[in-house]
């Protein structure tokens, strides 16, 4: 039986213009850089804008047009919405200009997402940039892995690269992007095998599921990894046995602390900061977390609805932390310059209130439900 997703797409190719090819470039070039830091994801961001204002001013037709109702409607409404939100609460932000037009051009990074959509609009072109986007990951893997085998690299810009095997961007960043390539790869694997063979994508999957537990040392990528790999599982097991799936993270958290060096220390550093952060020591990596948490919880009960506007969050947290005695020791006094929670739900929350949450909320409910038009295994990726 064959398997190709692109089967039942037949026809529905784009025309052959300049208008697609440049398209298909842009957005094959944010697809690539997204691998190597923001810089270069900034200037792809600019090459997309650059290219869908070219071919609006040009009237060009980039493709067949889809059927309306294979379209992203929700997800291509809510985020325009949601930045326009975003906008009207720098009408009360308590943050300066500046400050405030920083995080609008931040939050404003999501409006690259619709207008994608607007130029990949093709199932073949769509699969072309998704190859070129796990060719860069397959790259950066491949980097970690002669990393990990101490072979000196000249390309990697991660100045600790050679001690957490994390070339280009940071140990948060890379095993999560690993983990969604895997999920990606997995429900393309049949096109991959026709190209390769399945003994060769079957290695290239096992080994990145072995570079995000043992290689890497990101605890959110460790999650992520968990959570992909049971959710994969619950797909592909029959009815009869989907109550097992339910153990499966606990038997692969077991079997990987007790193999992975890295994993064990990540997981004890975690309870132990934890431990010192319920004794007042706040200064580590989760402790400054629970710290950012919970002053953002305080800043929501005093201004629910609205917010504290655009850019505001440095100065909310200031303003709930700055309650503690005067005579706070060095390292809290320090806290007070953190400018983002490292959460976006509690910084959409604590900047634009209510609304903004529910608006955030809404655009991963649109993208789920746009989901559901794809081809089952788009879907289920």
């Amino acid at each position: 039986m064959n398997t190709n997703p692109l089967d039942q797409f037949n026809g529905m190719h784009f025309k052959s213009n300049w208008a697609n090819t440049i398209a298909l470039w842009s957005v094959g070039s944010m697809a690539f850089s997204i691998n190597f830091g923001v810089a270069m994801v900034s200037i792809s961001s600019l090459l997309i804008v650059i290219s869908a204002l070219l071919i609006l001013i040009t009237k060009q037709n980039i493709s067949t047009p889809l059927n309306y109702q294979l379209r992203p409607i929700l997800t291509v409404g809510i985020i325009p919405l949601a930045l326009l939100w975003m906008a009207i609460t720098g009408l009360w932000t308590e943050s300066s200009l500046q400050d405030a037009s920083i995080q609008l051009m931040r939050y404003s990074r999501l409006i690259v997402i619709p207008i994608i959509f607007y130029l990949i609009r093709s199932p073949e072109q769509s699969i072309k940039v998704l190859k070129v986007w796990i060719y860069g990951q397959l790259f950066v893997i491949a980097s970690s892995y002669l990393l990990w085998f101490n072979v000196p690299l000249q390309w990697t810009s991660n100045l600790g690269a050679a001690h957490d095997l994390t070339p280009f961007t940071s140990t948060l960043e890379q095993p999560i992007m690993n983990t969604i390539m895997f999920i990606v790869f997995w429900y393309l694997r049949d096109i991959f095998v026709k190209e390769w063979g399945r003994i060769t994508v079957g290695v290239i999957l096992i080994l990145t599921v072995f570079e995000v537990f043992f290689l890497m040392q990101g605890r959110t990528g460790y999650i992520c990894m968990l959570l992909a790999l049971t959710l994969i599982a619950w797909k592909e097991i029959g009815s009869k046995f989907k109550i097992l799936v339910v153990f499966l993270p606990l038997i692969i958290f077991a079997g990987i602390y007790t193999t992975s060096p890295k994993f064990e220390q990540r997981v004890n550093e975690v309870v132990n900061d934890v431990k010192n952060y319920k004794q007042g020591n706040k200064v580590s990596s989760q402790g400054t977390r629970l710290d950012f948490s919970k002053k953002s919880i305080e800043a929501i009960q005093q201004k629910p609805l609205l917010g504290y506007g655009l850019g505001s969050w440095p100065l909310a947290y200031r303003h709930v932390t700055i309650e503690m005695p005067t005579e706070m020791v060095n390292d809290e006094r320090r806290d007070l310059v953190a400018d983002n929670p490292h959460e976006q739900f509690l910084l959409w929350f604590v900047e634009g209130g209510v609304i903004a949450f529910i608006f955030l909320l809404g655009i991963y409910f649109s993208i789920y439900q746009d989901s559901k038009k794809l081809t089952p295994f788009a879907k289920n990726a």
